[in-house]
């Protein structure tokens, strides 16, 4: 059994920069990247980082930024979620994260993204 993949702050980044090369170089014709994509990525990944995690632990880290970032867009374009850009913090009051959960109910998923909840 292969260990969990810890992904260091350094890691995410690495793996994010990979990601946009391998894209900008035409290896991710669609919303997936090409079998050579990947391959880029994780020989490329493994040799910035160290870190000997494999296909299968980089597509699912892949596959949570997508939820992720799918969830971060929701809440940037609602009206009543404020977003500041130089904290990288969302700004709402218990009512609109309130309203929020009503709506989307993905409660599981934004408490475990990212965002920093600060009352008004």
């Amino acid at each position: 059994m292969r260990p969990k993949a810890v992904w260091e702050p350094e890691y995410h980044r690495v793996f994010v920069d990979l990601c946009v090369e391998q894209t900008m170089l035409g290896n991710k014709p669609g919303t997936h990247f090409s079998k050579e994509g990947w391959r880029n990525i994780l020989i490329s990944f493994q040799e910035q980082t160290g870190a000997m995690y494999d296909r299968m632990q980089l597509k699912n880290h892949w596959d949570t930024m997508s939820r992720q970032w799918k969830i971060w867009r929701r809440l940037v374009e609602t009206s009543f979620m404020n977003w500041n850009p130089e904290s990288n913090r969302f700004r709402a009051t218990d009512d609109d994260w309130a309203n929020y959960l009503q709506v989307y109910k993905s409660k599981p998923l934004v408490t475990f993204i990212f965002v920093d909840f600060i009352k008004c």
